[in-house]
Formats: C-alpha cells, sequence, structure tokens
C-alpha cells in the first residue's frame, strides 16, 4: 500500500516487488486509496482490502492463510490497521516508514499478527522516536518477549550494513516480531541493499513465507462486521441487499473505484432492494449505501 499522496504503481516501482514475486511465485496487487490517502480509523478501506482478497480467491484460487499487507509510511499504518482489525483475514504484516501514529489505544488483535517492521532512524516525516514505544506495546499484545535479541550490523557478516535487527520472540502462537532500523536513511523505503545493507521487500517476503496464518482462515468472502447490519447477496443477475436501517441510496462500485451503476429508493427509505446486476467479470464489488445515519460500505461476490 502506498504512502499518503502517493499510488499503487509508485509502491510498485519503489518496492520491487514484482522481480521477488516472480522468482518466488506469488501474487502481488498495488491498490490506490481513494484521493491517495487510507482511511485508518474507519472501516472503508479495511472493506475495500478485504474485497481485493476476496477478488484474488476468486479469479485466482489463492492460499487465504498467505495474505500478507505491506506498505511505506501511510500505507504501512494501514498495515497496523489491518493488523488491529482485521487480524483473522491476514497472515503477517510489513510496514516500512509507518506505524500508528496516535499509539495503539483501542488497537485488539484477535490472534497475534507476525510483524516485521523496518524504518530510518533519522526519519523525520513518521519520526523514529515515537517507533518504540509501538513495537513495546505491539511485542506486549503479541506475547513476546520486552527484550529484543539485537543484531548490528545486519546481517552480521556485512560489516558496512547500516541495518541494525531487533529480534522480539518467540511470541504467542508462533509469532514473532522485527524491527529492522536503518541509520542515516529517511522517511524512505530501504530499496538498495548496496546502499542501505538490505533490501526491505527481501527481508519481508523472506519474514512472510514462514509465517501462514494459523487462524485457520476459510475460503468464505472476506467481510468485516460493519455497523448498521447490512448485508448483500448476488443471486442471478441481480444484488439482494439488506439492512438493519432503513436506505435511499445505493451506489456500486469495483474495486477500483470506478462506480457501475446507482439506485435510488422510489419514495420512502427501504430496508432492503433488489438491484439488477449484470456483469460479465466475477470478482468482488463494493456498495456504498446511503442511510439516516450516513454511509455503510459492504461488498459482494459475483461468480
Amino acid at each position: 500500500m502506498h504512502g499518503a499522496s502517493g499510488t499503487g504503481s509508485q509502491q510498485q516501482s519503489m518496492s520491487g516487488f514484482n522481480k521477488i514475486a516472480d522468482r518466488e511465485k506469488f501474487i502481488v496487487v498495488y491498490p490506490d486509496a481513494i484521493s491517495n490517502m487510507w482511511d485508518l480509523s474507519g472501516t472503508k478501506d479495511i472493506n475495500f482490502i478485504m474485497a481485493i482478497i476476496d477478488t484474488m480467491y476468486t479469479r485466482y484460487q489463492i492460499d487465504r492463510n498467505r495474505v500478507y499487507p505491506t506498505g511505506f509510511s501511510m500505507g504501512g499504518m494501514m498495515s497496523y490497521t489491518l493488523a488491529c482489525k482485521a487480524a483473522n483475514k491476514i497472515a503477517a504484516i510489513g510496514p516500512c516508514s509507518g506505524y500508528p501514529m496516535g499509539g495503539l489505544g483501542g488497537c485488539s488483535p484477535v490472534r497475534p499478527v507476525p510483524t516485521i517492521h523496518v524504518h530510518g532512524e533519522v526519519d523525520d516525516v513518521v519520526t523514529y522516536s515515537g517507533l518504540a514505544a509501538i513495537i513495546s506495546g505491539w511485542a506486549s499484545k503479541n506475547g513476546c518477549p520486552a527484550t529484543a535479541v539485537v543484531t548490528k550490523p545486519y546481517p552480521a557478516d556485512n560489516a558496512n550494513s547500516k541495518a541494525t535487527k531487533n529480534y522480539y520472540g518467540p511470541c504467542k502462537d508462533g509469532s514473532e516480531i522485527i524491527l529492522i532500523t536503518i541509520a542515516g536513511m529517511g522517511h524512505a523505503y530501504a530499496s538498495s541493499a548496496s546502499t542501505y545493507g538490505i533490501n526491505a521487500s527481501e527481508e519481508m517476503w523472506a519474514f512472510f513465507k514462514t509465517h501462514p496464518s494459523t487462524a485457520g482462515v476459510s475460503n468464505k468472502a472476506s467481510s468485516v462486521s460493519t455497523a448498521r447490519h447490512t448485508s448483500a447477496g448476488y443471486y442471478a443477475g441481480t444484488i439482494h441487499l439488506h439492512s438493519g436501517e432503513n436506505f435511499t441510496d445505493v451506489r456500486v462500485f469495483d474495486i477500483q473505484g470506478k462506480t457501475l451503476c446507482t439506485w435510488k429508493a422510489g419514495g420512502d427509505p427501504v430496508s432492503a432492494a433488489v438491484l439488477p446486476f449484470n456483469r460479465p467479470v466475477g470478482g468482488m464489488y463494493l456498495l456504498d449505501v446511503t442511510n439516516v445515519k450516513g454511509h455503510t460500505t459492504v461488498s459482494v461476490v459475483v461468480p
């Protein structure tokens, strides 16, 4: 996931994950956030990421036990948001230069989430000085030892490396936490091993592939519970929508944010509706449902 004001294509270029994916045979997705900013406090982008996961399963039969959110800056913050609110749908996270700026209050993962975090020591945007409290709190949530095992330089056989590795583990349920600090690096992505001593994406993949989910994720749709008890299902060219609160308008859009159709209640608000929706491409679609309290986003799978 890209940083604030960034794009998926920029993240693709910066991270270099495609080369690793081609070699190691995994799939990478580079989403674009609405207005290039991730929703860190609500459920809008959690549902968006869940929709991506479901679409990747529908199209490519991905292993749901091996889903790994990673991102730079605000994208790294979004990785933590997913770990806090959708830990049962992901296996591990790899934030770079991003952490919850408001702290971990209200963050209650349903399971320990293995984490590898890479950060520049002189980052003055998402400051390195605020990271210690986050890592300490995260280690506590994962049931990790309070004291890290330090490797400096890292890798140990590279005397010129600017990286230091702090290892917290083993933790509950086989989880681990690794913090890699890059001396002299500011708000950046450690993409060059020759410059920094490590390549962040290579380190993340080496970590990820040892951490499949232990949560027993099923092949059912990954919907995250939303307020107002709204649900949707697809049946033979129609979407059947039900809500605990009456709604007036519905916008259906794809996972790239393109509006495909809209619907309005003819008179008074309704609690259920059948929407015509014949799509030639299977996958996950999102519904923005307007009711008296605002908006709710729900997902629907089209086979």
